[in-house]
């Protein structure tokens, strides 16, 4: 039995369609690399600057996300969500291009409008921050383009070649000219994704054709609508992701919140084996017929615990060392944090493959919901733990929320089976 039992798995892994999942990797390797130089980013600042400025850039870069809480969803999913749904009817997808860009630009400067006032008065306001807000708004908008068209290709090009020139420049700012000022990394952070995205768009660019017409009032409110829980769920992705790091920096000290930083940084590694994945899962679930879609979920699922099982084993034994290598014993610290934070991460990169399933459902509703318990479970143990055990809490509270809303979006997922493909 057990071996009729093998034969069959294994004959269902042949027969599967895993041309997303081939594709995914394309994604992955790409990003991965880049992910890399994000990490050396990071390990350059980490030595270049003391543990408080380094804390000080993370934040202004955490703030900056915060502040696209509107331009980085609607580029990165809707834009994505229309495009491919529609791709085969090229005057809708022209129509549906210029209602977006319309609405971009307007949410980009009502972005601004709101968030400079309310930073001026809150003495927050730094022209890093408002640099890397513009950056960060504008690769994520190509991001959905590229996602949407399926055009991984050009996608990995543009991040991969942002990602070389930000970790050039800031080698030569922090080692070679020994800057000590944030300032010149948030400006690096920034600024270098538009050689990348100036030079893709002219010499390679997608087939994109619309000419600019005023949307109509259903049009926009369609497109609000969808939008409207996507922006919720990317708030409580926000929260979920920055709120141990606030608590910290209420609860312990100055030098926890930094080696904190350090350790969940290093752990976005694992993001990269979902990040491929959901890139390309999201626009195949969009418009491939419903019963090919069950094997897409399992190989996506399948492939990814296999990819983040071969990267935790090394991520545990050599973490320590990687840290002393940024210049300083203060980074290393114990497996009862680090390993924790890294499994959150992986369980937090296993919601984005979640999600990527329920958007191309349509089930925007479903997922803001799991983000919404997942929050809430953040909050509730971080106030419980991080006072009193610290950076262990804060990881403990991390790992916990994100295990429990991985699970509501798996029995959101199974739901969906026998229910319609929703627009």
């Amino acid at each position: 039995m057990l071996v009729l039992n093998i034969r069959a798995l294994q004959q269902r892994l042949i027969n599967g369609d895993w041309s997303f999942l081939r594709g995914s990797v394309v994604v992955s390797g790409g990003l991965m690399v880049a992910r890399a130089l994000g990490l050396a980013y990071g390990l350059v600042l980490a030595h270049g600057l003391k543990p408080e400025g380094y804390g000080y850039v993370q934040y202004g870069i955490a703030l900056a996300n915060i502040m696209a809480i509107v331009t980085i969803p609607f580029g990165q999913h809707v834009m994505a969500k229309y495009i491919a749904t529609h791709i085969d009817n090229k005057p809708v997808v022209a129509r549906y291009l210029n209602i977006m860009f319309i609405m971009q630009i307007a949410l980009f400067l009502l972005t601004l409008f709101v968030s400079v006032p309310i930073l001026s008065v809150a003495n927050r306001l730094d022209i890093g921050y408002i640099v890397v807000f513009i950056g960060i708004s504008a690769f994520y908008t190509y991001y959905g383009l590229a996602r949407g068209f399926m055009s991984n290709e050009r996608l990995v090009a543009t991040f991969l070649g942002s990602n070389v020139i930000q970790i050039v420049v800031t080698i030569i700012v922090y080692l070679m000219i020994g800057t000590t000022s944030t300032l010149p990394a948030l400006l690096i952070y920034g600024l270098s994704y538009f050689p990348m995205l100036i030079g893709v768009t002219l010499a390679w660019p997608l087939p994109i054709h619309f000419k600019i017409e005023l949307p109509t009032r259903a049009e926009i409110i369609a497109l609000l609508k969808f939008s409207a829980p996507v922006w919720i769920g990317q708030l409580f992705y926000l929260l979920f992701t920055t709120l141990d790091l606030l608590l910290l920096e209420q609860y312990a000290s100055q030098n926890d919140v930094g080696v904190y930083s350090l350790a969940k940084q290093l752990s976005m590694i694992f993001i990269l084996n979902s990040m491929g994945i959901s890139t390309v899962l999201m626009p195949r679930i969009a418009r491939s017929p419903r019963e090919k879609q069950r094997q897409m979920v399992i190989n996506a699922f399948t492939g990814y615990a296999g990819l983040s099982l071969a990267v935790f084993v090394p991520f545990v034994l050599l973490y320590n060392i990687a840290a002393r290598l940024v210049g300083s014993a203060e980074y290393a610290v114990g497996p009862e944090v680090y390993a924790v934070v890294a499994l959150g991460v992986i369980m937090q990169g296993a919601q984005s493959i979640s999600e990527a399933i329920l958007m191309g459902r349509g089930k925007t509703a479903e997922s803001t919901f799991c983000r919404f318990v997942g929050v809430t479970a953040a909050v509730i143990l971080g106030l419980v733990l991080v006072p009193s055990y610290g950076m262990v809490g804060a990881a403990v509270a991390f790992l916990a929320a994100a295990t429990l809303a991985q699970i509501l979006f798996m029995i959101m997922i199974l739901r969906l089976r026998g229910q319609p493909v929703e627009a």
